[in-house]
């Protein structure tokens, strides 16, 4: 498979007078041609970030705080070294799905006007022209009645509805990338198995490259070829799908499949879950990020320095056991 993305020794920073934060912490990562790659983990720990910043994309409430954000490393697309770039929206090769689609819609327009908008920017269209791609665009994601629908207002869609509609805009200017932020976030499991399914198809058909960031292990395990774990603004483990489920290394891998409903599990069987609650990332930690939630902690974990290391098969840990 041909490499597409790479991203080498990522690192963000919020610096002031007073405090200085380190958010995400050499993060790397790569995906191949037409290839799903999941980045999983708790809330906060830095899994949209990570992926969003490259484009130059950043949270309101950092933008708002004063700190300066500071990003170094290194991101090359399809060979191409495009560090930071003001243009890597511009050139079509990505596309963005947001987790929340009714606060990415504008709730007054009708959706086949902002479908058509991207259309038209995107491949320089005409309205007439970038209305046809627009139907051809809803009907390829799916939208029940698409030409029906084309005139319909988002707050008339359902939350799945309004999930394909982010997906045909995420598609307007043919990207070769997809990054799909909680794109099954708020639906019901049926609606989740036919955006897993879409995603499936879209990735055969246009031989799309997709990055899921989620905390949905059922979704990941659906979809991926590859998995991120991610925690304190680190990588932990990666590796193949199949590895990372079947053969988990990392404790906090373990741990998060632990924590997944097993439909054979005994009936009233105890939850089980992750002592304590993720850190702070304002403080500085020393040693393993994980050691104080572990169940596996051993000596010289709380000075552990960290080291993503290749185990076997592309299969990488960091952690002091190994």
């Amino acid at each position: 498979m041909d490499n597409l993305l790479s991203i080498n020794n990522l690192n963000i920073k919020l610096n002031d007078r007073n405090n200085n934060i380190h958010l995400i912490k050499n993060f790397s990562l790569e995906i191949n041609k037409g290839e799903t790659v999941g980045i999983i983990g708790e809330s906060g720990c830095g899994k949209s970030i990570s992926m969003l910043s490259i484009l130059g994309l950043f949270p309101n409430p950092l933008l708002d705080s004063g700190r300066k954000i500071s990003i170094d490393g290194s991101f090359y697309f399809d060979g191409k070294n495009l560090t930071f770039s003001k243009n890597i929206l511009k050139d079509n090769n990505i596309g963005i799905i947001f987790q929340n689609p009714m606060n990415s819609l504008n709730p007054t327009m009708r959706i086949g006007k902002q479908v058509s908008e991207s259309v038209m920017k995107h491949r320089n269209l005409s309205k007439k022209n970038a209305k046809l791609i627009t139907l051809d665009l809803l009907n390829k994601v799916e939208l029940p009645d698409f030409a029906e629908r084309y005139n319909s207002y988002p707050f008339e869609l359902s939350g799945g509805m309004r999930q394909r509609i982010m997906i045909a805009i995420a598609l307007a200017g043919n990207p070769r990338l997809l990054i799909a932020d909680e794109p099954t976030t708020s639906l019901d499991v049926t609606v989740q198995s036919q955006i897993i399914q879409l995603l499936k198809n879209l990735v055969k058909e246009y031989n799309l490259s997709i990055i899921l960031i989620t905390h949905n292990l059922g979704v990941a395990a659906g979809i991926c070829d590859k998995i991120v774990v991610m925690y304190y603004g680190r990588i932990l483990e990666s590796g193949k799908s199949i590895d990372i489920f079947n053969s988990p290394k990392h404790p906090y891998t373990i741990g998060l499949l632990n924590s997944i409903h097993k439909i054979n599990d005994e009936k009233h069987k105890e939850l089980f879950s992750i002592n304590g609650v993720p850190p702070d990332m304002t403080k500085k930690i020393d040693g393993c990020c994980f050691y104080k939630r572990c169940d596996s902690f051993i000596d010289g974990c709380e000075k552990y320095k960290h080291n993503l290391k290749n185990k076997s098969n592309n299969h990488s840990i960091d952690c002091n056991l190994y």
